[in-house]
Protein backbone atom coordinates (compact mmCIF):
# COMPACT_ATOMS: atom_id res chain seq x y z
CA UNK A 1 0.00 0.00 0.00
CA UNK A 2 1.07 3.53 -0.57
CA UNK A 3 1.79 6.52 1.45
CA UNK A 4 -2.02 7.76 -0.06
CA UNK A 5 -3.70 4.15 0.95
CA UNK A 6 -2.39 4.38 4.19
CA UNK A 7 -3.55 8.06 5.17
CA UNK A 8 -6.89 6.72 3.49
CA UNK A 9 -6.79 4.07 5.70
CA UNK A 10 -6.30 5.80 8.93
CA UNK A 11 -8.94 8.69 7.71
CA UNK A 12 -11.38 6.07 7.53
CA UNK A 13 -10.32 4.89 11.05
CA UNK A 14 -10.05 7.88 12.65
CA UNK A 15 -13.47 9.71 11.14
CA UNK A 16 -15.94 7.16 10.49
CA UNK A 17 -15.01 3.87 11.87
CA UNK A 18 -13.94 4.61 15.77
CA UNK A 19 -17.01 6.66 15.96
CA UNK A 20 -18.64 4.11 14.86
CA UNK A 21 -17.17 1.48 17.06
CA UNK A 22 -17.13 3.19 20.68
CA UNK A 23 -19.20 1.71 23.33
CA UNK A 24 -19.97 -1.61 21.13
CA UNK A 25 -18.57 -4.85 22.86
CA UNK A 26 -15.22 -6.07 21.80
CA UNK A 27 -16.15 -9.19 22.32
CA UNK A 28 -19.04 -9.83 20.06
CA UNK A 29 -16.81 -9.75 17.15
CA UNK A 30 -19.75 -10.82 14.62
CA UNK A 31 -21.81 -7.85 15.51
CA UNK A 32 -18.48 -5.59 15.33
CA UNK A 33 -17.84 -7.02 11.61
CA UNK A 34 -21.52 -7.00 10.88
CA UNK A 35 -21.31 -2.77 11.65
CA UNK A 36 -18.43 -2.69 9.58
CA UNK A 37 -19.84 -3.82 6.93
CA UNK A 38 -22.94 -1.77 7.11
CA UNK A 39 -20.51 1.17 7.97
CA UNK A 40 -18.91 0.69 4.38
CA UNK A 41 -22.18 0.45 2.76
CA UNK A 42 -20.39 -0.98 -0.43
CA UNK A 43 -20.50 -4.78 -1.66
CA UNK A 44 -16.40 -4.02 -2.13
CA UNK A 45 -15.43 -1.75 0.42
CA UNK A 46 -15.15 1.30 -1.47
CA UNK A 47 -16.25 3.74 0.75
CA UNK A 48 -13.68 2.83 4.27
CA UNK A 49 -11.46 0.68 2.12
CA UNK A 50 -10.99 -2.83 3.19
CA UNK A 51 -7.39 -2.44 4.57
CA UNK A 52 -9.01 -0.17 6.89
CA UNK A 53 -12.24 -2.00 7.87
CA UNK A 54 -9.78 -5.36 8.36
CA UNK A 55 -7.43 -3.39 10.51
CA UNK A 56 -10.02 -2.48 12.73
CA UNK A 57 -11.83 -5.69 12.44
CA UNK A 58 -8.26 -7.33 13.91
CA UNK A 59 -7.76 -4.52 15.91
CA UNK A 60 -10.77 -5.13 18.62
CA UNK A 61 -10.39 -9.11 18.18
CA UNK A 62 -6.86 -8.61 19.56
CA UNK A 63 -7.86 -5.99 22.36
CA UNK A 64 -10.81 -8.43 23.77
CA UNK A 65 -8.47 -11.35 23.25
CA UNK A 66 -6.31 -9.19 25.68
CA UNK A 67 -9.10 -8.18 27.97
CA UNK A 68 -10.26 -11.76 28.41
CA UNK A 69 -5.96 -12.92 28.81
CA UNK A 70 -6.63 -15.38 26.33
CA UNK A 71 -4.32 -16.03 23.27
CA UNK A 72 -5.72 -15.11 19.30
CA UNK A 73 -6.08 -18.64 18.37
Amino acid sequence: MDEAGVDRAVASVNAVIAGALIGRDAIDQSAVDVALIALDGTPNKSRLGGNATIATSLAVLDAAARHAAMPLW
